[in-house]
């Protein structure tokens, strides 16, 4: 028995479970990329059909004004539209659910040591079992999807009768800290770093525009507090950039907001890093462990912290739907 003789059965069957991961994570890869397309358009689309009015309010009505106020407005709808019609978030997150599901399989599987103490023979007898586990992930719908955030993570299962070669529980644990910790740790802290910049650019502008608009609008104030006081016969009107900040600077602040709410940048910072450390100490349990029966367990512990990460996303990113 190898490791290798276990990987070759994700390799089988029509699909197979790696042909039918990557048809699907590509599928989810796909629609998050429109997903966030629709919202970019949206937001952005609101955003400069408001500031087209503003600078036609601050420097007079021209064409030019009314024209990008209109393509901007028609960018707009056209976002919202296709999201409301199309459900690229519905369909993102079941796409991205139903990837997640077969990659839990393929490591669920590899982890189980009831399957490190089968011969070639066995393992292909396992291979409609192996076959239903795709065909299920591959079938989920809405309504399995969100009753499968309610389920709890497996246990660890008992190890077989007869001993297992030391070198073979070595290789195994090997494999599966190099194609699955790692990894999924470099993706962790990857994502953890992208997602505090965006954090903290869209919690800052916001603030930072409100508080310049503000500010302006202040200066303003005492600039005809001052004329009034002078007996100035003319009150000065704010210049037209100073009104066109006053206006726009809030907006881009709420455009910014709106796209911190729908990507839920903190909530997922915070997600990846507390996941990334799960598995820190999963990897250190796992370079401890030397009997099977503890790599097993180790190895079954960090799937179902990465389970039950996969649960919490979509509990977020299902609470935080905004229009397709």
């Amino acid at each position: 028995m190898s490791v290798e003789s276990i990987v070759a059965t994700f390799s089988q069957g029509e699909p197979s479970l790696e042909a039918a991961l990557a048809d699907v994570d590509a599928g989810a890869n796909g629609l998050q990329r429109k997903y966030r397309r629709v919202v970019h358009q949206a937001v952005w689309g609101g955003f400069f059909a408001l500031a087209s009015a503003f600078a036609a309010a601050s420097f007079g009505q021209h064409v030019v004004f009314v024209l990008s106020e209109a393509v901007a407005f028609g960018a707009m709808v056209a976002g919202v539209g296709e999201g409301l019609v199309r459900r690229h978030h519905q369909h993102w997150i079941l796409a991205r659910h139903r990837a997640e599901r077969l990659r839990l399989a393929r490591f669920r599987w590899l982890v189980n040591p009831q399957h490190w103490d089968l011969e070639a023979e066995a393992l292909r007898r396992l291979d409609p079992v192996l076959q239903a586990m795709v065909d299920e992930a591959r079938r989920t719908g809405e309504t399995e999807m969100k009753r499968w955030c309610r389920d709890a993570p497996r246990t660890a299962p008992d190890l077989p009768d007869r001993p297992l070669s030391p070198a073979f529980v070595e290789a195994v644990k090997q494999y599966y800290v190099t194609r699955r910790l790692n990894d999924q740790l470099g993706y962790f802290i990857d994502m953890a770093e992208r997602r505090e910049r965006l954090d903290a650019i869209t919690r800052i502008l916001p603030a930072i525009g409100f508080g310049v608009a503000v500010l302006l609008s202040v200066v303003h104030l005492v600039a005809e507090v001052v004329d009034r006081l002078s007996g100035a016969e003319t009150i000065a009107a704010p210049g037209g950039w100073v009104l066109f900040l006053i206006l726009v600077l809030p907006a881009a602040g709420a455009a910014a907001r709106l796209l911190r709410t729908a990507f839920e940048f903190a909530r997922n910072r915070q997600r990846f890093v507390t996941t990334a450390a799960e598995l820190e100490r999963a990897r250190g349990r796992l370079d401890m462990a030397g009997k099977p029966g503890d790599v097993a367990r180790a190895m079954t512990l960090a799937e179902d912290a990465l389970e039950q990460e996969h649960r919490e996303w979509l509990e977020l990113m299902l609470e935080a739907e905004w229009f397709g």
